[in-house]
């Protein structure tokens, strides 16, 4: 089964662009607005400059604003026009904080609590098995590994995977098992063997190099989908190389033969 691909953190960033693109829209529009309504009162560029990122940026420019009310005329409509505009930028400022405290919301959400507590756990591991692509026989493997109390930690590169196994309290990193920086992540060095069971035997066997690299000990086991697969893993250095397929078809002959 291929790995999915994963498009989480594309998304994310795009939605936090998207947030910024609006933010930075909104004030250059107010900024726009407002010198163009102060000039147009005043035929002052420098005051109207001045004024305008007075509000933008909260600094003091009431002196300036109170010499702009002095010089219109009450119940006029430059009058009404000016004091909108303050309303309006209050208005902005509220909208521009919302927003910037639903992307800051947004971006904590994405932090993963419980990644950030497993992969603590995970560099204090010694002894523990890592199983790399939690495919249909990785989850045997898993469950066979609960049943006996050991120590395991699961790459994967599907983070709905990952998330998954966290929410379980199992360990877990998302990643690719090839990389050798996702290795070290999962504690290669202070492992107790490695198993790669990726439908993938290309993927399977990148990882079983990059697991010789690191730990040139390490006692590796992994998954082939052909006798030609098994003899280049054979080869570079897997401790016990099986194919899945072969053994269930050797232990189905045997049961038949058995009950006849």
């Amino acid at each position: 089964m291929p790995y999915a691909t994963d498009s989480l953190f594309e998304q994310n960033s795009n939605l936090n662009i998207s947030f910024l693109i609006l933010i930075v829209a909104i004030i250059i529009l107010t900024a726009i607005a407002s010198f163009t309504l102060i000039y147009h009162l005043t035929h002052n560029s420098s005051g109207s400059i001045y004024y305008t990122l007075g509000a933008l940026l909260d600094v003091n420019s009431e002196g300036y604003a109170s010499k702009i009310i002095a010089a219109i005329s009450p119940n006029t409509y430059g009058f009404y026009m000016f004091v909108s505009m303050i309303a309006f930028d209050g208005v902005v400022k509220a909208v521009v904080v919302g927003l910037a405290i639903a992307w800051a919301i947004k971006v904590i959400g994405h932090i993963s609590i419980r990644s950030k507590l497993s992969g603590i756990s995970i560099r204090h591991m010694h002894g523990h098995i890592i199983l790399c692509g939690y495919s249909d026989l990785g989850e045997l493997i898993v469950k066979s590994l609960g049943a006996q109390r050991r120590k395991f930690v699961v790459i994967d590169k599907d983070a709905a995977k990952v998330d998954e196994l966290l929410e379980v309290g199992m360990h877990a990193v998302q990643g690719d098992f090839t990389d050798i920086k996702t290795l070290e992540r999962a504690g290669l060095e202070k492992a107790h063997a490695i198993i790669f069971c990726a439908e993938d035997d290309f993927s399977n066997l990148l990882g079983l190099i990059s697991t010789k690299r690191i730990s040139p000990n390490a006692k590796i086991i992994s998954r082939a989908r052909s006798n030609l697969s098994f003899a280049k893993m054979k080869r570079a250095g897997a401790s016990l190389c099986v194919i899945p397929e072969i053994s269930a078809s050797h232990e189905l002959a045997r049961e038949i033969l058995w009950r006849q």
